[in-house]
């Protein structure tokens, strides 16, 4: 009778609404290599195309240039970007590509609906647009009543929530200390007094 259930997603799918499906064949016009490849040149090493787009250059110190061919008008258009994020931009939200291989050096983020697929997939993930970053967070136990929380939250608050529920202190998890994520809201009776308490 204490379960706490817990139902969300790691990621969306874009397009939602089929009918804005754009696809795009990654391979452009057919050559070897990528359309990304095609359009940069010779400082384009590889990319991870599905409804956005990571990509990693051979040659850094091309960053910008890559970016300026990508951003032409007609570029934009055959591929749908909506935004290009590199350097200052990029390094706001991830790593900095020049310290971790990890992190792409561009990002660009493509208009909803747009997929990088050369076959009839309608749908795909890995973007930030609308459909890709916001997913259903359902919780539920039999001693909460029926209610809608609009507060802003995000996926990682889903595993200091469980610790919580277990009876144990969030802050046991290091990631939960060092990014100071804290708990979903509404669901405890003042979290720091009463470890576990769900709200009746």
């Amino acid at each position: 009778s204490d379960t706490l259930i817990i139902v969300s997603a790691k990621h969306g799918q874009s397009p939602i609404d089929v009918s804005k499906r754009v696809g795009i064949d990654p391979q452009g016009d057919g050559t070897p290599g990528s359309i990304f490849g095609q359009i940069i040149g010779s400082a384009y090493a590889f990319d991870l195309a599905d409804d956005g787009v990571l990509m990693w250059l051979s040659d850094q110190s091309q960053t910008a240039n890559a970016v300026a061919k990508l951003a032409t008008p007609a570029n934009q258009a055959a591929l749908g970007t909506q935004e290009i994020l590199s350097g200052n931009l990029l390094t706001q939200t991830f790593d900095d590509p020049l310290l971790d291989p990890r992190t792409p050096d561009i990002i660009l983020k493509t208009n909803t609906g747009v997929i990088f697929t050369g076959g009839s997939k309608i749908a795909e993930h890995g973007g930030l647009n609308e459909d890709d970053v916001h997913v259903a967070l359902l919780v539920s136990n039999p001693n909460f009543s029926s209610k809608v929380i609009r507060a802003p939250v995000q996926t990682t608050q889903i595993a200091p929530t469980i610790v919580q529920s277990l009876g144990l202190d969030p802050e046991n998890l290091k990631a939960v200390v060092i990014e100071k994520t804290a708990v979903l809201p509404g669901l405890f009776v003042e979290p720091s007094a009463h470890i576990g308490q769900l709200v009746r």
